[in-house]
């Protein structure tokens, strides 16, 4: 559906995940390239008022030059990983976390 939109001329946002492998990542990229739309991938309180404010102040400089970030999976779902038995979402999840993380901490800190 993004792939359309975009090549329909439409910017897309979508929640996570974006995509289920690298070869759907980089369609993704490379349509969003190609038609020069944007393809945002959102999260649920990725841009809720602390997060954006918090990025706001660190564009700002409000804390001088930020020079590392740090992030923790603290969302600990262990005890229900069963109650969601073929659950894509959950197994996808506990899968990539350590990625959702990096994402998270490099989406506020690595753009200056």
């Amino acid at each position: 559906m993004a792939l359309y939109a975009m090549q329909k001329g439409k910017h897309v946002a979508i929640e996570v995940p974006a995509a289920m492998n690298m070869k759907d990542i980089w369609d993704l990229i490379n349509t969003s390239e190609k038609t020069r739309k944007h393809c945002m991938m959102l999260e649920n309180c990725v841009y809720d008022f602390f997060e954006l404010t918090t990025l706001n102040m660190a564009q700002k400089g409000l804390f001088g030059e930020v020079i590392h970030g740090e992030g923790a999976y603290i969302h600990d779902l262990s005890p229900f990983w069963k109650e969601y038995w073929n659950n894509w979402r959950l197994d996808y999840n506990k899968e990539f976390r350590e990625m959702y993380i990096l994402r998270m901490v490099s989406d506020r800190f690595a753009r200056r």
